[in-house]
């Protein structure tokens, strides 16, 4: 499934598929953090939209942080409680998506 921007001109909200964060063991993930590494650009027309350097995913419980994925290196989650494979494929894919998303609005301001 890929994502779609609502339409408008203002920035709205982007919707993933529903991901299930029942890692190995029995042990959810209550809460996913993403945490979105941003570089602001300077000047020119893209000053207003920032690039995407990275994103840090965390499965998180009331217990704290469970594992945590980032987008470097071999993008592969680490933690005491790991999520499964299928899991892990759909958090990479979010990732991706991400990057698309920031690669797509620079790319929409510069052709207007």
């Amino acid at each position: 499934m890929t994502l779609a921007p609502a339409v408008g001109t203002r920035p709205q909200p982007w919707i993933w598929p529903s991901i299930s964060l029942v890692g190995a063991r029995g042990c959810s993930a209550a809460s996913l953090l993403l945490q979105l590494r941003l570089k602001s650009e300077t000047g020119g027309m893209d000053s207003s939209c920032p690039s995407l350097l990275g994103v840090v995913m965390r499965g998180m419980t009331f217990e704290g942080e469970r594992w945590r994925l980032a987008t470097v290196g071999d993008w592969l989650p680490a933690g005491p409680h790991l999520p499964q494979q299928d899991q892990v494929e759909q958090l990479q894919l979010i990732g991706r998506e991400l990057f698309e998303v920031f690669d797509q609005d620079v790319s929409n301001r510069t052709s207007s």
